[in-house]
């Protein structure tokens, strides 16, 4: 089918009817009508349907064109979880040991918190062989803090924070004389942080093997693309040495020592503890050839863009981590602990599960406590846990052989 466009006189823009050899208007002849075929229209298009195509195709390309390094430090920040304003931890086992394997049945350490503007409230809990042994909670509204233990006492016990660490001789000191440091100077300092940190991934000290056969704990057999990093003492101390270097010359980091300082030269302070700081790292980078003799090796499987297992060894020591079912197993070995042999951790974080209300009988203000008094109700507090619990706890021990 072929389409006519709209034609105009090129005189005096009169449009002109389809077919017209002249214009009505002026009468100035006027070309021959041109009609477009669909080959030709699509000629016109193609053109640009090949560049937004070519936009789109190489539109991932960043991610595609990554380093092994970059790689390999994604693939471990991926085993973190993306915290909800309201979530649950819970970290139960399975063992291998028949006895064990009784008393960690229905066991599990639970940990809720619920976080936003108003505040933040935790809840740790640990059952045991599915019956509740302790459980305490913890709130901070503002400036006050509360803690709740309802198994050793019905008492909801709060504080005012400043106040109480005031009292304790832990309230950090800062100089009226010296302007507070931006909120930009603490992101900038932690980014330097986390920069040198990632750059002690060096390629040299990475290796990537392709389609490997990887035996997870499970039994299962995958095939995946496995890392090995092995950090050398030369990249510990290049880190560090780059650290010294950087940490004498932060201007960031020194205006928040000066903040911190109550010299009456508090700039002058700073300086000196960078100084020492700076010191203290370049002894640390030339100490590392003695320090480091038993070398650290981190593992990496990749299988199909995801984490298959995470594994680090050092010496006779061995933690592995392996994302299964939306959550992580964690298994350890240490031959001074033959009982993680066979014994499997898993970690499971569900969002959205916050922490119950609580209901106490009584709230108590020990804002005023003095520490002697402090140390007191921690011990009348630990004489009200039940006998049951302590058994339970003896009976596993003695089957670990501690």
């Amino acid at each position: 089918m072929k389409k006519s466009a709209s034609r105009y006189c090129p005189r005096c823009a009169e449009r002109l009817a389809p077919g017209a050899e002249a214009c009505p208007m002026c009468g100035a002849a006027v070309p021959a009508e041109r009609v477009l075929s669909a080959g030709a229209r699509w000629a016109r298009v193609l053109p640009l349907l090949f560049a937004l195509a070519l936009i789109f195709t190489l539109w991932p390309l960043p991610a595609l064109t990554r380093t092994p390094e970059e790689k390999f430090i994604a693939y471990n920040l991926s085993l973190l979880p993306e915290l909800a304003p309201a979530g649950s931890f819970t970290l139960t086992a399975d063992s291998d040991d028949p006895d064990l394997r009784t008393y960690l049945r229905g066991s599990a350490v639970a940990l809720r918190y619920s976080a936003g503007p108003e505040g933040l409230v935790l809840d740790a809990g640990l059952t045991l062989m599915a019956s509740p042994v302790l459980s305490a909670g913890l709130t901070l509204e503002g400036t006050r803090l509360g803690v709740y233990a309802p198994q050793l006492k019905d008492v909801y016990y709060t504080v005012d924070l400043p106040v109480f660490l005031d009292r304790m001789g832990l309230l950090p000191q800062t100089n009226p004389a010296v302007d507070a440091p931006d909120p930009e100077r603490w992101i900038a300092v932690i980014d330097r942080v986390w920069s040198l940190f990632t750059s002690l991934v060096d390629e040299e000290d990475l290796d990537v093997a392709e389609d490997v056969p990887v035996t997870l704990s499970a039994g299962e057999t995958v095939t995946a693309d496995v890392y090995t990093f092995t950090p050398s003492p030369r990249a510990l101390r290049r880190v560090l040495r780059e650290a010294a270097d950087a940490v004498e010359t932060d201007e960031d980091l020194l205006a928040i020592l000066a903040y911190s300082s109550q010299s009456r030269d508090p700039a002058e302070d700073a300086r000196r503890k960078l100084s020492d700081l700076s010191d203290a790292l370049e002894e640390k980078a030339d100490a590392l050839p003695e320090t480091f003799r038993e070398p650290l090796t981190w593992t990496l499987a990749v299988r199909r863009g995801e984490v298959a297992a995470v594994t680090v060894t050092r010496g006779d020591f061995a933690l592995t981590l392996e994302p299964r079912d939306g959550a992580l197993d964690i298994l350890i070995r240490h031959p001074d602990l033959p009982f993680l042999e066979g014994t499997a951790l898993r970690l499971r974080y569900t969002p959205g599960d916050g922490p119950a209300a609580w209901e106490p009988a009584d709230t108590e203000d020990i804002t005023r406590y003095s520490l002697p008094r402090l140390l007191a109700l921690a011990r009348e507090l630990m004489d009200s846990v039940g006998a049951d619990a302590a058994y339970a706890f003896g009976d596993i021990l003695e089957i670990l052989g501690l």
